[in-house]
């Protein structure tokens, strides 16, 4: 894809000044919408869904044996998440998905339990609470509110937690297979971003292993950096993904609780964000990271 000088530019400058992983979550985590997507192939008569995940899952039992957390990991509605990101060609899919079972493997992401993550998350700066009025899980990022911004591995640990956390929360029978970010960007500055190896870690681990998942993004207090960023970049991202994308403006505070109410239910909603909620009953960190919390969220 070809990028002019000023979106580089930008793109350089929103590295410097801001996470990454909003530009992982916006680019690349939002990419195009399954449902679109399955039906565009209907139509068109191109794949057999049913033929393609049997085959796909042929392909993965055939394969070095995974263990049954592995296999349990690849649903029917998994395997169709990594068709559709790899627009359904088999062997690229199939190569996705075994990347995937493999990082989880060595990475022990269902091995990693709240009490082991609690002293990373224990500000609120990420965490999963309620459901959207579509009955999508929200995973609420607040980068201002980061503490142990050296601690690598263990924020990298504590971002899988919360991204398998939302996913246990999906109903995917349902058909709710998508979560919605909330990203508050109140305080938010360069000075509280983590370094750059784990904003590019952050980036390969949305991109690669968490395909089709985001809803929407929401984006409370936006920097004026990210508003421009956003119009420079849009000419060069697809319709469905620039419209998950969702900024949060009003001159007021009352004009922004009207914009989040047409997707939020506002009783529920932390104060800080135009909510009713006071934000001890929406995340608290005392409960959220036991397996009693586990099973509230």
């Amino acid at each position: 894809m070809f990028i002019s000088f000023s979106v580089q530019y930008l793109y350089g400058e929103l590295l410097i000044r801001c996470n990454i992983l909003i530009l992982a979550a916006i680019l690349l985590f939002s990419s195009a919408d399954i449902g679109a997507t399955s039906i565009a192939w209907k139509m068109t008569g191109q794949v057999d869904q049913a033929a393609a995940i049997a085959s796909l899952r042929k392909a993965i039992e055939q394969t070095s044996p995974y263990a049954e957390a592995q296999m349990l990991f690849c649903s029917d509605f998994t395997l169709r998440r990594y068709l559709a990101a790899r627009n359904w060609n088999l062997d690229k899919a199939k190569n996705m998905l075994r990347e995937t079972l493999d990082w989880r493997i060595k990475f022990q992401a269902d091995e990693i339990s709240g009490a082991s993550v609690f002293e990373n998350g224990k500000t609120g700066k990420v965490f999963v609470s309620g459901l959207d009025l579509q009955g999508r899980p929200v995973l609420y990022m607040r980068p201002a509110m980061e503490n142990s911004q050296m601690d690598h591995d263990g924020n990298l640990r504590h971002l899988v937690y919360n991204m398998d956390r939302a996913v246990r929360c999906m109903d995917e029978v349902n058909g709710v297979g998508k979560m919605v970010v909330v990203l508050d960007c109140h305080n938010y500055s360069a000075r509280n971003a983590p370094p750059l190896r784990t904003s590019q870690a952050t980036l390969g681990i949305l991109q690669n292993h968490y395909p089709e998942r985001l809803g929407q993004f929401v984006i409370i207090e936006a920097p004026w950096y990210f508003h421009l960023f956003f119009r420079a970049i849009s000419p060069f991202i697809d319709k469905v993904t620039a419209q998950k994308i969702l900024f949060i403006t009003g001159k007021d505070a009352a004009a922004r609780r009207a914009a989040l109410a047409q997707h939020f239910d506002m009783a529920r909603f932390p104060r800080e964000l135009y909510g009713d909620a006071e934000l001890a009953a929406v995340f608290d960190a005392r409960s959220y990271y036991t397996p009693e919390g586990e099973d509230l969220t």
